[in-house]
């Protein structure tokens, strides 16, 4: 259905206002004093984001959302975080710190990959040597549409994964020397369900020699940023809890939440760094298409919060579902932000974030249409799944009016590794949970 005129007169309203606050904030700093700059910057962050919250229309009548922006180096960043996470559940996130990492991991990991899909012997034995035998979910090469068949439920949806991508995983590097030297989070019987694969597979060949240190650095690069965004969420809550009570919020009250409450969960956190991989179907010999309906089902996602790199290629293809009404549809995600040279990184939260935070902040559904068949080019998504420690006990941190009073759980029950474990491995851990609760 094309759009009618009043629409499009909006769109290039909404496209020039944009025009006009990047222009502002690039020249104000050589224009004006300090004091004026910053107020500018402020209205201009704050029209941007009342701008991205708006839904434009595409020429084929699909809604289109330009995500809001949390800027790490803003002293605003709480309340930026607080309007996003309530509203959209996604937003772009600059000044990170990550610009570096992300981009090496982005090109590193683009140049093995296809490499491996030209499918030569060498770049075959490369791809054998890092692909586990038993294609679960530990770090390594996973076999092309894995989770296919091995779908598993959120709050949200079945999260399933098709379109022969192929996941390349990472856990923390330091694991498996701590499973060795018998740290009993790593190496006992429940901790298998994550760390029975406590080794990282990295590529021998001098072709794949480059991608261990560059996602070991992104890796690290991706804990700092989420111990900023734990600290942020921190403070944003304690924000919102005072201003629903009428309350004043002491100076230091964001970084007691924070050290007393967030930090204790994710001190040994079981994050994920997920390089997913969908190659141009002109080179795809080892994972042709598929028949799946999406790259990703509609879903959310289980952990604290998940981070996205996509290095230049953009999100094409992501939507989310906007709202508490799912009859209203799916709101395609703008790619307009692969423009920008700053390294953006895109973050939405998860299920564990939605219960700390009393369900302010939204595990937001989404999912990944396949492209259009005509088209080509690869697609490569960096995905740190931020997760609490598998031991740790979730329940509201804060407690406001209109929260939700969803039961708290142990992290480990609602985590990938332990959806996809075995039942033996599920009824083991669950007796383990059993026995805390009743000390």
């Amino acid at each position: 259905m094309a759009t009618n005129s009043g629409a499009g007169a909006s769109t290039r309203i909404i496209i020039a206002l944009s025009l006009v606050c990047a222009v502002v904030a690039y020249l104000s700093p050589f224009l004006l004093p300090i004091s004026s700059t910053s107020f500018l910057s402020r209205a201009s962050d704050h029209l941007s984001s009342v701008l991205a919250l708006k839904s434009t229309k595409t020429a084929s009548g699909d809604s289109v959302i330009v995500l809001p922006v949390v800027d790490l180096s803003s002293p605003d960043a709480a309340r930026q975080l607080d309007e996003a996470c309530s509203t959209v559940g996604f937003f772009l996130l600059v000044n990170h710190g990550a610009e570096k990492t992300a981009k090496d991991a982005a090109s590193n990991l683009n140049r093995w990959f296809q490499w491996v899909y030209e499918g030569s012997e060498e770049a075959n034995r490369d791809r054998l040597s890092v692909t586990r035998e038993k294609w679960g979910y530990g770090p390594g090469l996973q076999k092309p549409g894995h989770m296919e068949e091995e779908g598993y439920e959120t709050l949200e949806g079945v999260y399933a994964v098709g379109g022969g991508r192929q996941d390349y995983v990472v856990i923390n590097p330091e694991a498996s020397e701590r499973k060795k030297k018998g740290d009993d989070y790593y190496d006992s019987d429940v901790a298998q369900i994550w760390y029975e694969d406590a080794d990282n597979l990295w590529p021998a060949s001098e072709k794949g020699r480059t991608i261990k240190p560059a996602l070991e650095a992104h890796y690290r690069a991706m804990e700092k940023v989420s111990t900023k965004l734990m600290s942020l969420f921190a403070e944003a809550l304690v924000m919102e809890e005072a201003k629903v009570s009428g309350s004043n919020v002491t100076p230091d009250a964001g970084r007691e939440l924070y050290e007393s409450r967030f930090a204790p969960l994710v001190d040994k956190h079981t994050s994920n760094l997920v390089n997913a991989y969908h190659a141009d179907p002109r080179l795809a010999r080892l994972a042709p298409g598929g028949d799946a309906e999406y790259r990703v089902s509609p879903h959310s996602d289980t952990g604290l919060f998940t981070i996205i790199g996509y290095g230049d290629m953009g999100c094409e293809g992501l939507e989310v579902q906007l709202g508490d009404d799912p009859s209203k549809g799916w709101t395609e995600v703008s790619t307009s932000f692969g423009m920008r040279t700053d390294q953006p990184l895109v973050v939405n939260i998860a299920d564990s974030m939605t219960r700390l935070s009393g369900g302010r902040f939204r595990a937001t559904p989404h999912r990944v249409k396949k492209s259009d068949p005509g088209s080509v080019g690869d697609r490569l998504a960096i995905i740190f799944f931020f997760a609490a420690r598998y031991d740790a006990f979730l329940e509201p941190v804060v407690k406001f009016d209109g929260g939700d009073k969803r039961l708290a759980v142990r992290a480990g029950q609602i985590t990938h590794n332990y959806l996809t474990a075995t039942e033996k491995d599920k009824e083991a851990f669950d007796a383990w949970v059993e026995a805390k609760a009743k000390k």
